[in-house]
């Protein structure tokens, strides 16, 4: 009526309003279950992606599906389970994470044991968002292996 423009984009791909925490972890679920495609991962084929660029160390277990972003580094003797290494992250020796996400550029340090948690870094002080503080309801454990205690 008033002579404004509307433009309009059609995509058929994947979009979700990742605005509450719910969604950003159902998003994460979305790409391993090949729901949400990566350009650079595709989890339909292979449950494990680790950028080029990232540094694996000796002995590092990988189960289920594992993302590895760019320029990542995971310690020696870590183990990983259903989880996403942000770009840059560091991931100290000996740690144990299951279904975790972890934001770019944070740093975990060693022999840690981190379950179903978001984990960010702000000024040098690892940030933990557990799923349960945040209401993010949990189906079970999704790996083939007992959790630790």
């Amino acid at each position: 009526e008033k002579g404004a423009n509307l433009g309009v984009y059609r995509d058929v791909g994947y979009w979700m309003d990742i605005g509450t925490p719910e969604k950003y972890v159902q998003t994460h679920r979305d790409i391993f279950t090949g729901g949400c495609n990566l350009t650079e991962a595709d989890f339909a084929q292979d449950d494990v992606f680790v950028d080029p660029t990232a540094t694996l160390a000796d002995n590092v277990y990988l189960d289920g599906n594992v993302f590895v972003g760019r320029c990542a580094e995971v310690g020696s003797y870590s183990q990983l389970a259903e989880t996403v290494v942000g770009d840059g992250a560091v991931v100290g020796r000996g740690s144990y994470l299951e279904d975790v996400i972890i934001w770019p550029g944070a740093h975990i340090p060693p022999y840690s044991v981190f379950q179903e948690t978001i984990l960010a870094e702000l000024d040098g002080q690892l940030i933990q968002f557990p799923y349960e503080s945040l209401n993010i309801q949990m189906e079970g454990s999704r790996v083939s292996h007992e959790k630790r205690q």
